[in-house]
């Protein structure tokens, strides 16, 4: 049995970001690479899209949340002097299994894209934001009369993160292997949720370990205290927190 998609807006994505995907102009490359090729039936709301600037570009993932509106991640939309690219440099193609080739049971649609609207907590591909994620507007709205374009089956009012150790499914364009191109194929990748530290970070989880482990003699004021020893992180994103390399200076204001 196909383990269950978490088909909310932001898998396009977190993909990425996009899932499965090529990093954008303005972003360093992602850590999502693998999965196995699907035909396009089998994640109907995958979209390819492509981000032309002059003689160059790039792609990403994105999914379809209704006739008019993909979701993708933010700095796919963003160029590599870290400034947004315009709409009219952003086309998507949904219905199809592969950007390289033609699959006799795609239904390819293509649209350009007529606006871009970021999350306002993102602050650009260098502030490393945990809001990377934009709703791209299309000039005409998709045809979902068809297996191949269907908007991605968002979950209700109230529903929680999945449970730790769910099997969770990601589908994307991107690198099947880190070290060889992408070939274009819409990929399926499977993956576990892991568990979710209630201090927000897992390294300062295990920090807070060592400490209450360090004197028998003080075991409980370590064990109130040490929560609140790294209590400044809380409010820092998971993204910044787990950055790799120098912070910029713009974050720390």
């Amino acid at each position: 049995m196909k383990p269950r998609a978490v088909r909310t807006a932001l898998v396009a994505l977190l993909a990425g970001a996009s899932l499965l995907a090529a990093p954008g102009p303005g972003y360093p490359a992602g850590t999502v690479v693998g999965g196995t090729p699907i035909v396009v039936q089998s994640a109907p709301w995958a979209v390819y899209l492509r981000v032309s600037m002059g003689a160059t570009g790039s792609f990403c993932s994105g999914s379809i949340i209704d006739a008019q509106h993909v979701v993708t991640a933010a700095h796919c939309v963003y160029g590599p002097d870290g400034t947004p690219v315009p709409a009219t440099a952003l086309r998507i193609r949904a219905g199809i299994s592969s950007s390289s080739r033609t699959i006799r049971s795609d239904a390819e649609q293509d649209r350009d894209v007529v606006s871009v609207r970021v999350h306002p907590g993102y602050g650009g591909p260098a502030a490393g934001s945990a809001d990377d994620v934009p709703v791209l507007t299309l000039d005409q709205p998709l045809d979902f009369g068809g297996t191949a374009v269907q908007p991605v089956a968002l979950p209700g009012p109230g529903t929680g993160f999945p449970a730790a150790n769910a099997d969770v499914g990601f589908a994307g364009f991107g690198r099947e292997n880190p070290a060889v191109p992408a070939t274009g194929s819409l990929n399926w990748l499977t993956a576990r949720v892991d568990e979710q530290e209630s201090e927000r970070d897992r390294v300062t989880a295990e920090h807070q370990k060592a400490l209450a482990a360090q004197e028998t003699g003080k075991l409980r004021t370590l064990e109130v205290g040490a929560p609140l020893h790294d209590i400044g992180k809380v409010t820092i994103s998971e993204a910044l927190l787990r950055k790799r390399g120098p912070l910029l200076p713009h974050v720390f204001h």
